[in-house]
């Protein structure tokens, strides 16, 4: 059996619970469909760090309080977060404790994406890169990074050395 290590950005776990609803967005549901398919294969070790699951009630609640989507209520949080919790408690999504010094590291790459190639690298994502690479050097085995975050890929190319430990893989939503 060939494992492969996923590192979960929070985007990919958004798409999953925006496509939950009773008519969701097509790209929504498509990712949903992904994400499931991914969770779903017993070969897939998946991990998130502390810092998505941060990230994720942010973003949840953020959802919720700007009444773009009528579905997107208080309710949908909570059994959105609770979800995600399951998949914890099952053992379907591992929580790795975020890498020391991963608020420095993750500025460092943001200055560098920013100054140096002009790529709006945000300060979650760049955080979840540092997560990610460090699992993979803790355990020795590539990672791929799941997202729906095209800036990822863009960043990653200007370091074709990281590449061999952290590889994106792009959620699909079409």
């Amino acid at each position: 059996m060939s494992v492969t290590h996923l590192y979960l950005d929070t985007s990919v776990l958004m798409r999953y619970l925006e496509g939950s609803i009773s008519a969701p967005e097509e790209q929504n549901r498509i990712a949903r469909q992904h994400f499931q398919e991914l969770i779903d294969n017993p070969e897939n070790r998946i991990a998130m760090s502390e810092i998505t699951i941060m990230e994720l009630h942010n973003v949840l609640g953020k959802d919720a309080r700007s009444q773009t989507h009528p579905e997107y209520d208080n309710i949908w949080r909570l059994s959105s977060i609770a979800v995600i919790m399951n998949f914890v408690s099952e053992g379907r999504i591992q929580i790795l404790k975020s890498s020391p010094k991963w608020a420095e590291s993750a500025l460092t790459l943001m200055k560098i994406a920013h100054e140096d190639f002009d790529i709006q690298l945000e300060a979650w994502d760049a955080a979840h890169f540092v997560n990610a690479f460090s699992w993979a050097v803790n355990i020795g085995q590539p990672v791929k990074l799941a997202t729906g975050d095209k800036a990822f890929r863009k960043f990653i190319g200007h370091f074709p050395s990281v590449i061999g430990q952290v590889e994106i893989l792009m959620i699909r939503m079409t």
